[in-house]
């Protein structure tokens, strides 16, 4: 672990949450809501780690594609609410699309998925949240399930 002393006044050290495989070996779960029995609720394995986050604010052209897999851009959407689903996929998806075929130059653009995050208020339907947002790192998806995803979107 980094001490705070060390830190540049750009830098935090935060805890963020990864995922490991369970030990079982079997597929990562998690239900959202109640699951059935005998199931958990999920079998996750939790993987904390201390990291130094870094604040590139101005520095955004040391990043590439090339050399770090991702890259900053600066594009102005024309979607600015981003909690409906049919704007996401009629207006954002193809503003993006056309925007990484443009900096890449690449004749296709496949994009795997979203989430909008809904949290369910007592009684009524759910409203999306704007607050906690994820609180792990990543899901990570198997090379075989993100081909399925290709082939049936």
């Amino acid at each position: 672990m980094t001490s705070n002393e060390s830190l540049s006044p750009d830098d935090v050290q935060a805890t963020l949450i990864y995922t490991l495989p369970p030990p079982t070996g079997e597929s990562l779960y998690s239900y959202l809501i109640c699951p059935p029995p005998p199931m958990h609720q999920t079998n996750v394995v939790l993987d904390p780690r201390s990291v130094t986050i870094s604040n590139v604010r101005d520095r955004e052209d040391e990043f590439s594609l090339d050399t770090c897999g991702f890259e900053f851009l600066k594009h102005p959407s024309t979607v600015k609410e981003f909690f409906d689903e049919e704007v996401i996929r009629t207006h954002y998806f193809p503003e993006v699309e056309e925007l990484l075929k443009t900096h890449t130059r690449g004749k296709r653009v496949i994009i795997v998925g979203h989430a909008i995050r809904f949290v369910c208020k007592s009684g009524g339907s759910p409203l999306p949240y704007r607050s906690s947002g994820v609180v792990m790192v990543m899901m990570q998806r198997s090379t075989k399930l993100t081909f399925g995803r290709l082939r049936y979107g």
